[in-house]
């Protein structure tokens, strides 16, 4: 997804995608398609790491989210927001549309869809929200056998086989009907049919700009 804040475009993504599970300096090169896609040869470099929210937090919290922002390359990126495949048929084929601009809070029985990079285009239905003590399990670093867990709460669940898969973290997921975002995939277990999300509202407002708390917004359009 594309978020603008104070005149800036940014591509939104989870922590563990953009910021290395905590571990990213500003400034780092963002590259499309990512190192595993590209036998870890670099690839385009399209954004800058600018801010993520931390996994890593004190006295035991909860995390509020996994997400973080990275400062578009100019020229690198649709300023439109389109996002592959979440347009409507031309010849059979999804065509890429930017979400809409106003986000929707997720409910049970929402009807959602969302474009991945692994799983591409598919829909399904919000089965809970407001899930708490939801721990997730990440890696230290890349490739390594040392872990920490992270907790969360207030979290959406899909509960499907076939929403996601791994390599679809930081998919926004949209309502169904007017491509209005509600939430941003970042954990799961496809073998057990269950995808988790922050809802989109907690992810714009835990990512404020440091030197005036303006908030992201989403790049989009009308619904659709």
């Amino acid at each position: 997804a594309l978020v603008t804040r104070n005149g800036g475009d940014f591509i939104l993504s989870n922590n563990h995608v953009l910021a290395r599970s905590d571990q990213a300096q500003p400034g780092e090169s963002i590259v499309q398609p990512g190192l595993v896609d590209t036998l870890c040869v670099p690839a385009n470099p399209v954004a800058t790491f600018t801010q993520a929210v931390a996994l890593h937090t004190t006295n035991a919290a909860p995390a509020v989210a996994d997400a973080a922002l990275a400062q578009v390359v100019a020229g690198q990126v649709d300023p439109s927001g389109a996002i592959l495949q979440l347009g409507a048929l031309n010849c059979g084929l999804a065509q890429p549309a930017p979400p809409a601009s106003t986000t929707v809070a997720p409910a049970v029985g929402m009807a959602v869809a969302k474009s991945g990079r692994t799983t591409g285009l598919t829909c399904g239905t919000i089965s809970e929200i407001a899930v708490d003590g939801l721990k997730v399990q990440y890696q230290n670093t890349c490739g390594s056998n040392a872990t920490f867990t992270a907790t969360f709460n207030n979290q959406v669940v899909i509960e499907s086989s076939t929403f996601g898969d791994a390599g679809d973290s930081g998919s926004l997921i949209v309502e169904a009907d007017t491509a209005q975002p509600t939430a941003l995939i970042f954990s799961g277990d496809p073998s057990s049919g269950t995808m988790v999300a922050n809802p989109i509202q907690d992810v714009l407002a835990a990512l404020p700009d440091p030197s005036n708390h303006a908030l992201p917004t989403i790049v989009g359009g009308s619904t659709h």
